[in-house]
């Protein structure tokens, strides 16, 4: 199952010029079982899943993209989303008290967005998303080598704020995900592997001659 962890929508994301209807027929188009809306500091958009889930063979989620003081974090599997007063300590510690999943997004992008190699105070960020549609090659390439020293397992999402960037990274799971509580324990568990939108469909990154195609 191949689900985008990372797309945007201009309702809630200012930066994204992308509608629900277009990020579906998009994520149909090139062969997507599933996509997960995180929004700039919002999950306002599960209001608007409900009506779309029976329309598309498509799985629809929601999670949310939250800044903290140290970078963007992907929370997944969550109801309402912590509060950031306490710190990022604080609000970690929080989602995993609640069962949800984090993701440290595009964390050696060079826009003061991402954890960096502070990755390393944080132990309770599950993944580490190493694959990113919206970051150039040696940045992904970054988070790989830290993910590997500290035995984080990555995911792959196209952080897609446009139809073209769809997909252009995503994560493919063994097992069958139906709701934003699965979706949060695949992730947790280690559940996983990010794959790359190529001419021939679906491959898994860590194959070299995908590699070669990234961005």
């Amino acid at each position: 199952m191949i689900i985008d962890l990372h797309v945007h929508e201009k309702t809630n994301s200012q930066d994204s010029i992308l509608s629900l209807e277009e990020i579906i027929q998009q994520g149909e188009a090139i062969g997507l079982d599933g996509i997960c809306i995180t929004d700039h500091e919002s999950q306002d958009i599960r209001f608007q899943l409900a009506r779309y889930r029976k329309a598309t063979r498509m799985r629809l989620f929601y999670g949310a993209e939250i800044l903290t003081p140290h970078g963007d974090l992907l929370v997944f599997g969550l109801d309402d989303l912590p509060s950031l007063q306490g710190g990022t300590s604080a609000f970690i510690h929080e989602v995993n008290h609640r069962n949800g999943a984090l993701v440290s997004a595009h964390p050696y992008r060079k826009n003061n967005r991402g954890f960096g190699d502070a990755i390393r105070e944080f132990p309770g960020i599950h993944r580490v998303e190493g694959y990113n549609g919206n970051t150039p090659y040696r940045y992904n390439m970054e988070a790989v080598s830290i993910a590997s020293q500290l035995r984080i397992p990555l995911v792959g999402g196209s952080d897609a704020h446009s139809r073209q960037r769809l997909g252009v990274y995503a994560t493919e799971f063994l097992s069958e995900i139906h709701s934003e509580k699965q979706l949060a324990q695949a992730l947790r568990s280690g559940q996983g592997w990010p794959v790359m939108l190529t001419a021939t469909g679906f491959q898994h990154v860590m194959d070299p001659a995908v590699q070669r195609e990234a961005v």
